[in-house]
């Protein structure tokens, strides 16, 4: 490889689009394939494959560019084992790993065996991390000979930090949308009950205490949510009798 144009503004374009993913449209699948096209352009290798994990670790979405990379992202989806999913994993650096040794045959059968038939012989994969957490991997499919040159793996590592404040701005407005909306239903619940404790409270002659004790105690008697019951009471769809006093 050589020396990479930092300078280039096509370099600087790709930084600035990757971090700049505050937007609702924002499109998981178009990102990946766009960073995956990224690496292959900027840098000049033949294909690579983008990785993102889910909640729980394991890759939900993968991008391709460049030979065999449809048929790599394939593999990564199912979860066959490779270097996008092991460095997600270990959140490590995989730099210049032969794919023609025999251990790497057998580290990482099917994945070694099409990448290989599409003339690739080494690989470098990096994680999309941020401040410690890692989101998911970006493999980089090269030649073993000379194979990623320092200012190669430099500007990988500079798209990668990039791309990886690009997938967090996404992650975080859902986390806030999520936010919201259990505030927004809490609220909503909350106001539905005091509600019905007035209406039982008015009905029934009964202290706001004892209209809520009613309420919550037909709620479990009857396996109902008891927002669903104080919105039938307010509603006047039902009835809440008042329990007969203990003998």
């Amino acid at each position: 490889m050589t020396s990479l144009p930092f300078s280039d503004r096509r370099f600087a374009a790709a930084l600035v689009g990757l971090a700049d993913t505050l937007d609702d449209a924002f499109d998981t699948q178009a990102f990946l394939d766009g960073l995956a096209r990224h690496y292959v352009e900027l840098l000049g290798v033949p294909a690579a494959c983008t990785a993102v994990t889910d909640p729980e670790g394991h890759i939900g979405q993968a991008g391709a560019h460049g030979p065999g990379g449809r048929d790599l992202r394939h593999l990564v989806v199912l979860g066959e084992p490779g270097p996008c999913a092991e460095c997600a994993q270990a959140g490590t650096h995989l730099l210049n790993v032969p794919l023609t040794a025999p251990d790497t045959e057998q580290r990482w059968p099917a994945y070694t065996k099409a990448a290989v038939g599409h003339g690739h012989t080494a690989v470098t994969s990096l994680p999309l991390q941020l401040r410690g957490l890692t989101v998911g991997a970006v493999t980089l499919l090269h030649r073993a000979h000379p194979g990623l040159d320092e200012p190669s793996v430099r500007g990988a590592m500079t798209l990668t930090h990039a791309a990886s404040i690009g997938l967090a701005h996404p992650r975080a407005q859902d986390r806030l949308r999520t936010t919201i909306a259990q505030l927004r239903h809490a609220l909503s619940s909350r106001i539905a009950i005091e509600q019905a404790k007035g209406v039982l409270a008015e009905r029934r002659g009964l202290t706001p205490t004892e209209a809520f004790e009613l309420l919550r105690g037909h709620a479990r008697a009857h396996s109902q949510p008891l927002r669903q019951l104080a919105l039938d009471v307010v509603s006047g769809g039902t009835d809440v009798p008042v329990r007969p006093a203990s003998a």
